[in-house]
């Protein structure tokens, strides 16, 4: 299995319009601090949850 790691927002944007008609596993993963914009993303997206605490 081979990973690409995209920070630029642009970026992950054009490439996501060069997945969309391929035959591969994309997963998304946002890191934030703000538990009302996590809580909003889970009510409006179909995803897996999880709180990582340190």
């Amino acid at each position: 299995m081979y990973v690409i790691e995209i920070e630029d927002i642009e970026e992950i944007e054009k490439m996501m319009k060069v997945l969309k008609y391929k035959k591969v596993k994309v997963k998304l993963t946002v890191e934030t601090e703000n538990k009302n914009f996590y809580a909003a993303l889970l009510r409006h997206y179909k995803a897996r949850a999880y709180v990582i605490r340190f």
